[in-house]
């Protein structure tokens, strides 16, 4: 059995009905007996491939399965919720203001350091030149 992406051969996530077309194709398969594998008709092929309709669901796997396509779930612990993800970045967020909360103070009391050293060094220019 051949597996496929779930995205269109040219990797462009375009449209179904070129993926069907070359899915059935490397199948060696006609519309007829594509048709006959999935119970439809040979039109409804037709207007999947060429027109654009879009199947449904439970055809949709069916045309699949006859094509030889596998659909396989991710192995368990590949897939996280989305809660999981922004709990997590949440918590990378947390992390970030807080490094640049410190950060922030340490250049702040550096500020007020430099201050301090230029009013002491104000203070002691002004004694020198009046003496």
């Amino acid at each position: 059995m051949n597996s496929a992406a779930a995205s269109s051969p040219d990797g462009s996530g375009g449209e179904l009905s070129g993926w069907l077309r070359q899915l059935r194709e490397q199948a060696g398969l006609t519309r007829e007996e594509l048709a006959a594998a999935v119970g439809t008709d040979r039109r409804n092929i037709h207007r999947w491939e060429v027109e654009g309709h879009e199947p449904s669901g439970s055809v949709l796997l069916r045309l699949l399965s006859a094509l030889g396509v596998r659909l396989e779930p991710p192995p368990p612990g590949a897939v996280r919720s989305l809660m999981e993800e922004l709990l997590d970045l949440r918590a990378e967020l947390r992390e970030a203001a807080d490094a640049s909360a410190g950060r922030h103070d340490e250049l702040l009391a550096r500020l007020e350091a430099q201050e301090e050293a230029i009013r002491l060094l104000t203070i002691q220019a002004s004694d020198a030149s009046f003496r």
